[in-house]
């Protein structure tokens, strides 16, 4: 039977079209191989292990550590100096790349602040202010590590209280800290009023002079 019909030939794939191929199979010969089914392995380990390779080279020209976008690190979840060590590429791109972007924020907010000074004068902003970035720690210290660390100083008494709360709460303010301390001390009974000088009798009493005893008259002594 004619297969395409009257259907104009065309350039476009048609669904629709049955799509016949002819094989060279006897079906009255039993020994000759018929039709089979096949299901070729799809091979999804080697893409994905491909692609993690690509993503790696990626990463490292980046100057960035595998580990730090989840690539090697076998399922362990370190810390502290481990992870330091571990992302020591990392870090140093991040370091390199705040040094390059610390002068340029710096001159840009300092300018809107004079902006902003020049067009609302006397409403906040000054035009001697100046303005200085600091760019937060990457990576923040589990509470383990820092207590061994606070621990060790303050067995060699080189830690004071406020610094011990500083470094515990790096983010906190001043006022904040204060509070903290203060908490710490009444808790702790480390904390004593200073002595008011003006109050109680601290002057010894003046002793009476003592009168020499009278002889009885017509009396020597």
């Amino acid at each position: 039977s004619d297969m395409f019909g009257d259907r104009k030939f065309t350039y476009e794939f048609d669904e629709d079209i049955e799509t016949l191929v002819a094989l060279d199979i006897n079906t009255q010969d039993t020994g000759a191989a018929g039709i089979t089914s096949s299901q070729f392995a799809i091979r999804a380990t080697e893409h994905q292990q491909t692609c993690i390779d690509i993503i790696r080279n990626i990463v490292t020209t980046a100057g960035y550590a595998p580990q730090t976008y989840g690539i090697d690190i076998d399922g362990n979840a370190q810390s502290g100096t481990a992870l330091h060590i571990r992302e020591k590429k990392s870090f140093n791109t991040r370091g390199k790349k705040q040094t390059y972007w610390q002068s340029p924020l710096e001159a840009i907010m300092t300018s809107m602040v004079h902006l902003d000074a020049a067009l609302f004068p006397g409403k906040g902003s000054d035009g001697d202010d100046t303005v200085k970035v600091r760019f937060a720690d990457s990576m923040s210290n589990d509470l383990s590590t820092m207590s061994s660390a606070l621990q060790m100083l303050n067995s060699a008494a080189a830690i004071s209280t406020e610094m011990k709360i500083a470094m515990l709460h790096p983010d906190w303010t001043k006022k904040q800290i204060a509070e903290e301390v203060d908490r710490v001390k009444q808790e702790n009974g480390l904390a004593m009023d200073s002595p008011i000088m003006e109050l109680g009798d601290y002057e010894q009493p003046q002793r009476e002079e003592e009168q020499p005893e009278r002889q009885p008259e017509g009396t020597e002594p």
